[in-house]
């Protein structure tokens, strides 16, 4: 879980970085006005990012791999994969 939030951090700067040089170069290229549009697009990349993470985050939980197959039943309690004794109530 570390590598994965290192590498995220990484390439969260490498963005931010880019993002930078992105704005910089189109100043010295024609002005303000690209420059207007190149931040404009990082804004819209931007919420699309956010927006398809907020959609990850809030998606409802896979189903259990380990679930009967559609159309089978298994009896309440049961573990379909290992029959496990059931529990006295």
């Amino acid at each position: 879980m570390a590598e994965r939030e290192s590498g995220a951090q990484i390439w969260g700067a490498a963005v931010v970085v880019a993002s930078a040089l992105a704005v910089v170069a189109a100043y010295l290229i024609n002005g303000a006005a690209l420059v207007l549009v190149v931040a404009g697009v990082e804004v819209l990349l931007l919420m699309v990012y956010v927006g398809r993470r907020w959609r990850l985050l809030r998606q409802a939980p896979e189903p259990d791999r380990r679930a009967a197959p559609k159309g089978h039943r298994t009896a309440p309690g049961a573990d379909p994969v290992r029959a496990r004794p059931s529990r006295p109530p």
